[in-house]
């Protein structure tokens, strides 16, 4: 019991400090698309970054889907306490970080006896996703849905778990008003001819030779741009972070490498490029692991700004480009860069120093990333595991990338078949003057080419004596000649296998630079084997051909054309015939129909009959059974909606009598006629 009072005393001390609570997680930015009898909801990562101020921890934990047909969702408000009062929502849907912390919240024994028993369950491990379709909905029926972020609590406070609000107001007017995590929407059909692009695809590998591929999905047809894109990475040698976290404050020596010259970096705390132990100054990080990747738009983007000196002025995108980015003034002049300044990750700009932007408006042209520096790719080492990347116009990527360097055996073969030599590149350490050097595995292919004359000589790091070799190794990936130290047990100045190896097969010490070609590394050894003591006599003119398969890198790029959906009015045509009138009979009403807004006491919603399926641009003629006009209703809607409500009301806006009507739809593709009956 002492132990409880503790705990409820520590949550009263929280709540009681400046009257701050723990807060739930940010709300996650949620769009939708309806389809055909599904809608699909797919939302950003921004709760994910939440931080509570009074717990002072990253506390998110999950996401919960909310659906209904009640916008205060109180047809799913139908959990219990263990007096059977409903105080909590029943979700569709859970998605819970795999962090171990699973099942249900355990309050303390005073907090969970005010609950009454009432329990927060906070998810199974499955794993966070960013979108989900739901198929359990029906073509006409409006539904409200809801995305909220929640936190994990604090079993040792007694802080129970935290989920962000889901607000959906509805006006005396009938208007419905959401909130960034809740959406309103109603399944419906395309139109006739409606052909969808494909779902998912491959892209263009057009740059690099990392080995894997990457896909696109598509969640949203009504997002597509059609525009090109280009997919990019970073990797351990280029992001910016210390990977393998060697670095430390004896090595902030700022970017020359040198301490005590006080240039750029030195002092800072934090790791610079050229300092020591990091990027291209580290062997390791030289391996060149893929750690994050960028979509860049390659449409150009223009748009106007007024600027207010020296003081920042949003644009609409952020993560611009700077590189093809020009800044115009009214008449069409570029403007010296060195005029403004663009602080291309947030997406704004200045004038360098008061005066340099004088005009009262500009323009400014870019190009720019609607995805940059994310980390979040399938099988990625560096994080949780990932279920999906990032969505952007209505798409996400999909990669299937090695995540590591390794010989790739079917590629990799002699020139010349009778060659039975095989081979393996090993990673072992090596003792050079009495130092000892750890292999590194370089992201990179080779070609041993082999010569009838000397052509090259070992390798004279560490004070190895140079020997004359009738061969050489290129970097066929860097076109470039390495070093190496060669075993040369025979004598005999090729990369052989001796007759009678005394203690070992020969090998050859691979190394390699970074990309600066400032200091050497050791990548690999290249072990020669052969079955039964196999020796073949070199002629020259022999290769071989090392090939190996290593993750995307910064030289790396994939190319992206999003397919637009289209109408097809050949295949309009064929469907004609399967349009749909719902309800039909319509009878009093039904459950589709919203109903009344609030403040409004008496008379009835608005009726509803659904056609379904139409061409575009069609219209629709309703007539009585005399034959006298009714109404005509025109198609306005996009190529992705395609019903047209009627709301059973004359083109006087008059209810219209009990009986039977008639319809002809009219479109460039052929005519559709049929009946419809309204039963009192």
């Amino acid at each position: 019991m002492d132990e409880i009072v503790k705990k409820l005393s520590t949550v009263r001390d929280i709540y009681d400090s400046d009257y701050r609570f723990p807060i739930a997680p940010e709300k996650p930015r949620v769009k939708a698309v309806a389809g055909d009898d599904q809608v699909t909801l797919y939302w950003d990562r921004t709760a994910e970054k939440s931080f509570d101020p009074v717990l002072r921890i990253f506390d998110f934990e999950g996401y919960k889907i909310y659906r209904a047909t009640d916008p205060l969702f109180n047809d799913v408000k139908i959990i219990t306490n263990s007096a059977g009062n409903q105080i909590a929502y029943k979700a569709l849907a859970q998605f819970d970080l795999v962090n171990g912390i699973t099942d249900w919240y355990y309050a303390p024994y005073d907090l969970y006896q005010s609950l009454q028993g009432w329990a927060f369950y906070l998810g199974e491990d499955n794993g966070l996703q960013h979108s989900y379709v739901d198929t359990d909905v029906k073509n006409g029926r409006t539904y409200y849905y809801a995305v909220v972020s929640y936190d994990r609590g604090d079993e040792e406070t007694g802080i129970l778990p935290n989920e962000c609000t889901k607000t959906i107001t509805q006006k005396p007017t009938g208007e419905i008003e959401t909130d960034v995590n809740t959406i309103v929407i109603t399944p419906t059909k395309s139109k006739a001819g409606y052909t969808a692009p494909s779902a998912e695809d491959s892209l263009d590998h057009i740059q690099g030779e990392g080995f894997g591929t990457v896909t696109y999905q598509i969640l949203d047809d009504t997002q597509l741009t059609g525009n090109q894109y280009e997919v990019y990475f970073w990797d351990t040698s280029n992001d910016g972070v210390d990977n393998n976290n060697n670095w430390t404050l004896a090595d902030d020596v700022g970017a020359d490498g040198i301490p005590n010259t006080g240039d750029f970096g030195e002092g800072d705390g934090k790791p610079t490029l050229g300092e020591p132990k990091f990027e291209t100054k580290d062997p390791k990080e030289m391996e060149a692991v893929t750690t994050f990747y960028g979509v860049k738009d390659l449409k150009e983007y223009t748009e106007e700004f007024i600027p207010n000196d020296t003081l920042f002025v949003d644009l609409e995108r952020q993560n611009l480009d700077s590189v093809s980015m020009m800044v115009r003034e009214a008449f069409g002049n570029l403007v010296d860069p060195a005029n403004y300044i663009v602080d291309t990750e947030r997406g704004r700009i200045r004038a360098a120093s008061a005066g340099t932007l004088p005009d009262p408006l500009y323009t400014i042209t870019y190009l720019y990333s609607p995805i940059y520096y994310s980390p979040f790719m399938q099988g990625s080492p560096w994080i949780d595991p990932v279920r999906d990347t990032d969505i952007f116009d209505g798409m996400t990527l999909n990669f299937d990338n090695i995540w590591r360097t390794e010989l790739d055996s079917v590629r990799s073969e002699w020139n010349d078949s009778n060659i039975e030599y095989s081979f393996q590149l090993a990673s072992e350490d090596i003792n050079v003057g009495g130092s000892i050097i750890k292999p590194i595995v370089f992201p990179a292919n080779y070609e041993l080419r082999v010569s009838d004359e000397i052509v090259d000589t070992t390798h004279t790091i560490y004070g190895s004596p140079a020997q004359p070799r009738k061969f050489l190794i290129y970097n066929t990936t860097g076109n470039y000649k390495v070093k190496y130290i060669h075993d040369d047990i025979n004598r005999d100045l090729y990369p052989s296998f001796p007759v009678e190896p005394t203690v070992r097969t020969e090998r050859i010490f691979i190394f390699e630079r970074d990309q600066n070609g400032e200091f050497t590394i050791y990548a690999r050894v290249l072990f020669l084997t052969s079955v039964n003591k196999y020796t073949y006599a070199f002629q020259g003119g022999e290769i071989l051909n090392i090939v190996q398969k290593f993750p995307f890198n910064r030289t790396d790029k994939f190319g992206l054309e999003t397919p637009l959906p289209e109408i097809d009015n050949v295949r309009a045509a064929s469907e004609l015939e399967g349009i749909l009138v719902f309800p039909n009979p319509y009878i009093v009403s039904h459950a589709f129909e919203p109903p009344l807004p609030p403040n409004v006491t008496s008379g009835r919603g608005e009726r509803r009959v659904y056609f379904s399926k139409i061409p575009q641009g069609a219209k629709i003629h309703i007539f009585t059974a005399r034959g006298e006009h009714v109404i005509t209703l025109e198609d306005q809607n996009s190529m992705y909606n395609g019903t047209i409500i009627w709301n059973l009301k004359t083109k006087e806006n008059l209810d219209i009598a009990y009986g039977v009507y008639f319809y002809v739809i009219e479109s460039t593709v052929g005519t559709k006629r049929g009946k419809l009956a309204v039963i009192k």
